[in-house]
């Protein structure tokens, strides 16, 4: 027998609070503060999070379609009808809205300020194939300098999880569960071994560090890893363990929060930097070689983050606000995709303002700033989930209720 949370989908409750508050890391992050701010490791880790969290789920509901689809092409049709209901409105209304405002500026004779048209004319076509996370790949293999684009920056997760998409329904339909298993332990092994390999022999010729992190970051086939834990966690029955989850987690812990602080110290000395500098910074997981195990790390600290989740209810039980389970269930995925509408402005604009009109000292302003742009996001993935994304989500419970 598998375990309830394996042959149904009953609802974790604990997914919710976990959705929300990485959501709420991430935003932080890419505010790129440098008073208030947290370590970048703990949004990575939230990246991480959302590849296998979203893997266990779709795993977990392509083997409960599987035991139903008569057919594979009602099991794959099924599959893409939700995935399209769900990601495409929000995502391609983010896109067509700055396409938008941009056509705009440039009719009133503002020019591509925002750089929106630039950024489409080379890299267009990566963001509307959900290939956008090759994005530094392709500069790296083009010998092009990296040039940022904070609109789009942050859209190169999803074409990941999208590519995931297109994969892992082929695999749950046509292998056993234990073959599945099999499958999810040699990608859990070999992944790693190929990540440390590509970088040490590969990404070491490529001059800008930057590029070389985002690199990767980003690109799939370094990264892989992230969604068979997911798949493994949906397929294996981990119950016999149930005793040890807990104490593995807290040591894993206790070891993550040494490696920051530890790396920290190191790097901060190295480049002449403050300590809270050196953890801030977008490259410092790959600074002190920390790239040979620090997804590694990460990936098992989720892995048993969750084993927590599915057998313990009092887990993370601290976090089980209505806001926070109901911002965590319907808002996050918006939040994200909307995030730089708010976090753009609010950083080029209302910070300065604030720090040179208004005189205010630069941990206030950034403060401020950051809780102005934060309740933006919210309130517009809240009107988006009302107002769009509900209906299309409402288009699937209708097909059902029609057959």
């Amino acid at each position: 027998m598998q375990p309830y949370f394996q042959t149904n989908n009953t609802n974790i409750t604990q997914f919710d609070s976990i959705r929300f508050v990485i959501a709420i890391f991430v935003i932080i992050v890419h505010h790129q503060f440098t008073n208030i701010n947290i370590p970048f490791a703990f949004a990575y880790m939230a990246m991480h999070i959302f590849f296998i969290m979203s893997a266990f789920l779709i795993s977990r509901g392509l083997l409960l379609s599987k035991s139903k689809a008569q057919t594979f092409s009602l099991f794959f049709k099924d599959f893409y009808k939700k995935r399209i209901l769900r990601i495409f409105p929000v995502y391609f209304a983010y896109l067509f809205f700055l396409i938008g405002i941009s056509i705009a500026l440039y009719l009133l004779k503002f020019g591509d300020i925002l750089k929106i048209i630039t950024e489409l004319k080379k890299f267009g076509w990566m963001l509307f194939t959900f290939t956008y996370n090759y994005r530094e790949f392709l500069l790296h293999i083009k010998n092009m300098p990296l040039i940022e684009s904070f609109f789009f920056s942050h859209l190169w997760s999803l074409s990941m999880e999208e590519q995931f998409y297109i994969v892992i329904p082929f695999v749950i339909y046509f292998m056993n569960r234990k073959q599945l298993v099999w499958l999810s332990v040699i990608a859990i092994i070999i992944t790693p071994i190929f990540r440390v390999w590509y970088y040490e022999n590969v990404l070491v010729n490529e001059e800008d560090y930057i590029l070389r992190g985002l690199i990767y970051y980003r690109a799939t086939f370094l990264q892989f890893d992230c969604f068979f834990y997911g798949i493994l966690l949906a397929t294996y029955n981990f119950k016999d363990f149930i005793k040890t989850y807990k104490i593995i987690f807290y040591l894993l812990l206790i070891v993550y929060l040494f490696v920051i602080i530890y790396n920290g110290f190191i790097i901060s000395k190295e480049m002449n930097l403050s300590f809270f500098s050196s953890i801030i910074r977008y490259d410092f997981m790959i600074l002190n070689k920390q790239y040979l195990y620090h997804d590694v790390l990460i990936n098992w600290l989720i892995f048993f983050m969750f084993l927590n989740c599915f057998y313990n209810p009092n887990f993370l039980s601290f976090l089980n606000f209505k806001f926070i389970l109901n911002a965590g269930n319907k808002f996050t995925y918006s939040s994200y995709v909307y995030q730089y509408l708010f976090i753009l402005p609010s950083v080029g604009i209302l910070y300065p303002l604030l720090t040179k009109v208004l005189g205010l000292t630069e941990v206030l302003a950034q403060l401020i700033a950051l809780i102005v742009s934060s309740v933006g996001i919210y309130y517009l993935s809240s009107f988006s989930y009302k107002k769009m994304e509900i209906k299309f989500l409402n288009l699937l419970k209708k097909e059902k209720h029609a057959k």
